[in-house]
C-alpha cells in the first residue's frame, strides 16, 4: 500500500504540481495556441524565399510572444506542462473550435478584387483621367492617388465599368502605394495607342 501511495504522489507531483515557475492558466493558453495557428496559418500564404519565410516568422512569433508578456521558453515550459498533464490535446481542440466559429462568421464576406494594370488603365480612359495621371507634374505620386480616391468615392457607379466595388478599389491603390510609381509604365501603354 505504501508503495502504491508513494508511485501515485511522484505522479501527482510530477504533473499536476509541477507548473512552470511562470505559469499560464488553460484559458489563456490556449488564446496563445490560437493565435499560433493563425500566424503559422498566415505564412503559409506568403510567397517567400526559405530566408525571408524564416525572418518573417521569427518577427511574426516575437510579435506574438509580447503580445502576451512572455518568452519562447515560458512558452515551451507550460506547452511541456500541458502536454505531460494530458491537458494539450483538450487546448488545441478548443483553439480549432474557436478557429472553426470564427471562419463561419466570415463565411459571407466578399472577397476582395484584384485590379489589374489592364483593368486600371481602361478605367482612367473611360473616366477621362489618362491626361491628369500623365501629364500632371504638380502632385507627387501619392497625392495623384488620393485624388483617385476621392474622384471614385464621389463617383462610386463609374467603378462598375470594370465591375469593381469601391473597397476592392482602394485596397489595390493601397497596394499601388508600396510599389513604385506605374504610370511611368502606363505613359507607354497609351502612346502606343
Amino acid at each position: 500500500m505504501v508503495l502504491i501511495a508513494f508511485v501515485f504522489g511522484c505522479k501527482s507531483e510530477n504533473s499536476m504540481d509541477n507548473k512552470p515557475a511562470k505559469f499560464i492558466e488553460s484559458d489563456k493558453f490556449m488564446q496563445i495556441v490560437y493565435d499560433i495557428n493563425v500566424l503559422e496559418g498566415g505564412l503559409e500564404n506568403f510567397n517567400m524565399n526559405q530566408f525571408e519565410f524564416k525572418d518573417t516568422a521569427m518577427q511574426l512569433y516575437k510579435g506574438l510572444f509580447e503580445k502576451y508578456n512572455i518568452t519562447y521558453t515560458t512558452f515551451k515550459e507550460n506547452q511541456d506542462y500541458y502536454i505531460l498533464t494530458d491537458q494539450y490535446k483538450e487546448l488545441t481542440q478548443r483553439a480549432a473550435d474557436s478557429a472553426s466559429y470564427e471562419l463561419e462568421k466570415l463565411k459571407d464576406i466578399t472577397p476582395i478584387k484584384p485590379m489589374s494594370f489592364i483593368q486600371f488603365t481602361q478605367l482612367l480612359e473611360l473616366d477621362s483621367l489618362k491626361n491628369f495621371v500623365e501629364y500632371d507634374t504638380t502632385l507627387t505620386y501619392p497625392e495623384i492617388l488620393d485624388s483617385l480616391i476621392n474622384f471614385y468615392r464621389i463617383n462610386p457607379s463609374n467603378l462598375d465599368q470594370i465591375t469593381m466595388d469601391s473597397l476592392s478599389f482602394e485596397l489595390n491603390i493601397a497596394k499601388m502605394r508600396k510599389s513604385s510609381n506605374p504610370f511611368k509604365k502606363m505613359k507607354k501603354v497609351f502612346n502606343k495607342k
